[in-house]
């Protein structure tokens, strides 16, 4: 076993935003209580990052709520007619595991494994050019896998403890800062170079909204040199939409890997559960001494993954803020 610090930051689909001349007409602090525009949810209950949007069409509706479904659905191994084709190796059955119900999990619990965190790898060398991405690492791919269906070895397995460090600010405020430390011990020994992040799974609400921003006001706010002195430096990531082929910006994930959500989804599908959507029609393992050759394991038809993704357009509301028929409290 060897332990590795892994602390998990925080990234957009650009990696800073300097000051940027805005080409949008609307006044933001004017509609700043209607987060996703027309497409807010006015509900604060737990299930308020799960609401259809208010203004689907019928059908739109029906698709929203096949997608509901089978974001919830658990996925068993093997060729299982319903929900088969888990693994071998995964970190989570089902899309809900992860974003209970849209939203974020909890942290690792002190002494316990790795919950809904999970590990992303790679070689200590720059991003691949031909697609944006890190560079996987030979015998385990691009994340650590800790969990597997019966018979398989898991790619690892976890244990989580935290540092406890106090900090003093200037002003005599004294607070608290803990940091994960995590021991990994995986089914063989990964190599001394390999660069290791934790993550944990983010909202998946309002989505769309970022999907919608054009190009041009996310290459506005480029600024890599800081130039307009706010300390803040950022540039875009571009990476392979792979449905195309072509190289276009990334928007999604923890460093923007990923270009779109249809492509977001497939990944986590692929890379979270072990299954084989259409964009990624290879095992995960593919290589490894967990694969288990079954290359006609069922995978996600496109219709669900469609499915799957329409719902993450939609976003909740400011709290306490209202709509002519609705309070964001829940109450009509």
């Amino acid at each position: 076993m060897r332990p590795i610090l892994l602390l998990a930051a925080m990234c957009l689909g650009i990696a800073g935003c300097g000051d940027a001349v805005s080409v949008l007409t609307d006044d933001p602090a004017a509609n700043s209580a209607w987060s996703g525009g027309d497409a807010t949810v006015f509900d604060a209950s737990e299930q308020a990052y799960s609401r259809p949007v208010p203004n689907l069409a019928p059908e739109r509706l029906a698709l929203h709520l096949v997608g509901a479904k089978h974001f919830s659905a658990i996925f068993v191994g093997g060729e299982a007619e319903t929900n088969g084709g888990l693994g071998p190796v995964f970190n989570a059955a089902s899309c809900v595991s992860c974003h209970p119900p849209g939203g974020r999990p909890a942290a690792p619990m002190v002494g316990g494994d790795m919950g809904s965190m999970l590990v992303r790898l790679s070689l200590p060398a720059a991003a691949s050019q031909a697609t944006g991405a890190p560079t996987p690492v030979p015998g385990f791919g691009g994340q650590l896998s800790d969990q597997a269906v019966p018979g398989v070895e898991p790619e690892a397995s976890f244990l989580i403890e935290y540092l406890d460090t106090i900090v003093n600010l200037a002003d005599g405020t004294t607070y608290q800062l803990r940091e994960p430390e995590s021991t990994i011990e995986g089914y063989r020994p990964l190599p001394l170079i390999t660069e290791s992040s934790a993550r944990m799974p983010r909202p998946v609400y309002g989505l769309g909204l970022l999907e919608a921003v054009p190009n041009e006001v996310l290459l506005l706010r480029e600024d890599e040199l800081d130039r307009n002195g706010d300390r803040i430096s950022g540039r875009p990531n571009y990476v392979v939409d792979i449905e195309t082929g072509e190289t276009v910006i990334g928007r999604f994930g923890w460093k923007a890997n990923q270009p779109n959500l249809r492509q977001q989804a497939a990944g986590a599908y692929h890379d979270d559960m072990g299954i084989t959507p259409s964009l990624f029609p290879f095992e995960s393992v593919r290589g490894q001494i967990q694969d288990d050759g079954n290359s006609d394991d069922p995978g996600v038809p496109d219709a669900i993954l469609d499915a799957v993704t329409f719902p993450r357009r939609r976003s909740p509301c400011r709290p306490g803020e209202t709509s002519t028929t609705h309070r964001c409290n829940g109450e009509r």
